[in-house]
């Protein structure tokens, strides 16, 4: 077997059958990591040099009790991280719905 053919065979065969599935995963992955909370609040103790927006607007409600300025942020996260699947969806072209 030919290097050669086992390498076409992968970039012409398998990756194009495996990208839907490889797009979603790091759709998802990104996303996680766009609204990564529990991590950095676990080890960084509420630290506000590893902060996330996620940290920034539990503190806003939960600690402050600014429930007003809080959903906002929290709002902006949730259009932040839609913007951002939008947009990956349109770049990679994911058909959603099969033909």
């Amino acid at each position: 077997m030919c290097i050669n053919c086992a390498t076409s065979q992968f970039f012409y065969i398998t990756l194009p059958l495996l990208w839907p599935t490889l797009a979603v995963a790091i759709l998802f992955r990104l996303l996680d990591a766009v609204r990564m909370f529990d991590l950095a609040y676990v080890l960084s103790s509420k630290s506000r040099e590893t902060a996330t927006i996620s940290i920034y607007a539990r503190q806003q409600l939960v600690d402050f009790q600014d429930v007003g300025y809080g959903s906002a942020v929290a709002m902006l996260v949730f259009l932040m991280i839609s913007l951002v699947a939008a947009v990956y969806v349109q770049i990679t072209k994911i058909r959603l719905i099969s033909e």
